[in-house]
């Protein structure tokens, strides 16, 4: 009688499990990781885009004096904000810039504090000057003088005087001229009047972290993707916002001074 012997059945060993296992928890750990992280970066983003809105604000807040006694009445000062993504300190420094010739101004110097959600400290600072301009006054007048001379025609007069003298074997004759002339002179004063306003130009850049810059010049500031500019213009100009990615220009465009606000997607 014959017996036939079945073939050896082969399967995973223990230690081959583990290791699958070992391996399968490192990937796991790894991918929790890289969440973990995603989702402080995108606080930390909320939270960053929440202390430039605050700084701006109190920025805008001491700008908009509507008396001169406010304007040289600002002084430093803290409080703090309640915010929806962490609670914020906001401090301002008031640096006073007063000289015996224009233009005079104030340096603000707003920073923002809070603890992120890792229990790191985060600050924002934004800078900016405050010119000395009277609200009372809607513009400010530039007068330009030019001076004119026209030569008008000389006159002439002469005037002759004559004698004359007979002897018997002699006879002599003098003459005697004088002359005189005179020039007057006409000045022209041509006056041309300017009306220099401050229009505050806004948007989205791009890209993210890039820079505008702005002519004529003035105070900007951007963050992420926004930035605002304020510019010192005549109304009905042309105000050109330059978007630059370090010292690479990206994308140029214009718009009109209205001596109000304007938004400008670049």
């Amino acid at each position: 009688m014959k017996t036939s012997i079945a073939p050896a059945v082969r399967g995973f060993t223990l230690l081959e499990v583990l290791v699958a296992l070992v391996v399968l928890a490192t990937g796991l750990l790894a991918l929790a990781k890289f969440q973990g992280t995603l989702m402080q970066d995108n606080a930390l983003s909320k939270q960053r885009t929440e202390a430039t809105m605050y700084a701006q604000q109190k920025i805008e807040m001491l700008r908009s004096y509507s008396l001169m006694s406010t304007y040289t009445g600002m002084t430093s000062g803290n409080d703090t904000i309640t915010g929806t993504s962490s609670s914020f300190t906001r401090t301002w420094t008031i640096t006073p810039h007063t000289t015996s010739t224009a233009p005079q101004y104030t340096t603000v110097a707003v920073t923002i504090t809070w603890t992120d959600n890792s229990g790191g400290s985060q600050s924002y600072t934004l800078n900016t000057n405050i010119a000395a301009n009277d609200p009372l006054n809607t513009g400010q007048l530039i007068a330009t003088t030019t001076t004119t001379t026209v030569p008008t025609s000389s006159t002439s007069s002469t005037s002759s005087t004559s004698s004359s003298s007979t002897s018997s074997s002699t006879t002599s004759s003098s003459s005697t001229s004088t002359s005189s002339s005179s020039s007057t002179t006409t000045t022209t004063t041509s006056t041309t009047t300017t009306t220099q306003c401050v229009t505050t130009v806004s948007g989205n850049t791009a890209k993210n972290n890039d820079s505008v810059s702005s002519s004529p010049a003035g105070t900007c500031t951007h963050d992420n993707k926004t930035y605002s500019c304020s510019v010192t213009a005549a109304r009905d100009t042309t105000i050109t916002l330059t978007e630059l990615n370090g010292s690479s220009v990206q994308s140029t465009k214009t718009t009109t001074a209205n001596c109000s606000t304007v938004t400008l997607n670049m």
